[in-house]
């Protein structure tokens, strides 16, 4: 069985480790809080503390990603 990737077609910050996404085909926004995400991440911890590189997240492959 193929799933879907859902595309990404708007995204901001809305916090220091929030972000607001809109995905291709729902009208809705929804905020996602990554904090627990980074915490357990060795890569993705020092976000915790960087609020100025976490805004700077952005769509990338084509909606498929974010970076």
């Amino acid at each position: 069985m193929v799933e879907e990737i859902p595309i990404v077609t708007k995204l901001r910050p809305v916090g220091n480790r929030v972000l607001r996404v809109r995905f291709a085909g729902d009208p809705r926004d929804y905020q996602i809080d990554l904090t627990g995400f980074f915490a357990r991440s060795k890569h993705f911890a020092p976000l915790l503390q960087d609020a100025a590189t976490f805004a700077k997240v952005g769509i990338v492959e084509d909606g498929i990603g974010i970076a």
